[in-house]
């Protein structure tokens, strides 16, 4: 199961695939960030 949040995001993606590159550099470095947390 994926979450709505999921869901949102590939449906935002496959919408607007140039905000694709930016959009994995913001959530890899949210995971980066949780870590280092």
């Amino acid at each position: 199961m994926k979450s709505k949040v999921e869901k949102w995001y590939e449906f935002e993606t496959h919408k607007n695939p140039t905000a694709t590159l930016r959009n994995r550099l913001i959530s890899s470095s949210l995971k980066l960030t949780k870590l280092l947390k």
